[in-house]
């Protein structure tokens, strides 16, 4: 469990920068740079990433009787999975960011 909490709190941490870094650009009336919307993206698909593992080591912990619907570790559980499966949660939205850092051509939109 120590461990599930220090990754949700490093994904988090950078989550709150991102949004911190975004918020402050906006400000100013400048348009975000490709290389912030890259590391917004990143820093979401990770942030989604930890949480379902994170829910995924709970959900481990509570046991047997996780599995029952009575339990509430079930119903988040299976939310957790549901929200990772969305395009936001996708390994490929890292990719798009590799590319953006290796300063190669995007292959998609999502950024």
């Amino acid at each position: 469990i120590a461990q599930a909490e220090a990754r949700w709190r490093s994904a988090r941490a950078y989550m709150v920068e991102m949004i911190t870094e975004i918020w402050d650009s906006a400000g100013t009336g400048a348009e975000l740079t490709l290389d912030q919307r890259a590391r917004l993206r990143i820093a979401s698909t990770h942030a989604i990433n930890e949480a379902r593992d994170v829910a995924y080591y709970a959900y481990r912990a509570a046991g047997s009787t996780a599995i029952l619907k009575s339990n509430p570790f079930e119903r988040r559980f299976r939310d957790m999975n549901a929200a990772a499966q969305q395009v936001q949660g996708q390994p490929s939205n890292m990719e798009q960011a590799g590319q953006v850092f290796l300063g190669m051509e995007i292959g998609g939109n999502r950024l």
